[in-house]
């Protein structure tokens, strides 16, 4: 059975750098935990903020696609703590065109 993509569904491009090279973008997204973890758990989660709310920690940084959110969320299991929120805090920066060649942007 061919497994290709089907034409009707749209093509996604990664946005271009002002050098004309494809940019990293993604998703800015907060994830709060259970209980109030030492600031040194910063470096198991680089590029993520740590904050506090109450008793809880919230994790806040970019996440670049879904993979890398759950690999973020498996880590968080692995460490058995107590997951309590994941939020996305803004829409893709990705660039989304149909079949027609019509192009509308993931940033609203």
């Amino acid at each position: 059975m061919n497994r290709s993509k089907s034409h009707d569904q749209p093509a996604l491009s990664a946005p271009k750098s002002a050098e004309g090279r494809p940019g990293i973008h993604g998703r800015l997204y907060r994830i709060k935990v259970r209980g109030r973890l030492d600031p040194d758990w910063g470096e198991e989660f680089e590029g993520f903020e740590i904050s506090f709310e109450g008793g809880n920690t919230v994790l806040t940084g970019p996440v670049i696609d879904q993979a890398a959110l759950h690999g973020r969320l498996a880590r968080i299991r692995d460490l058995n703590w107590t997951l309590l929120l994941v939020e996305c805090l803004e829409t893709p920066d990705w660039t989304v065109s149909d079949p027609n060649g019509n192009i509308s942007t993931g940033r609203k």
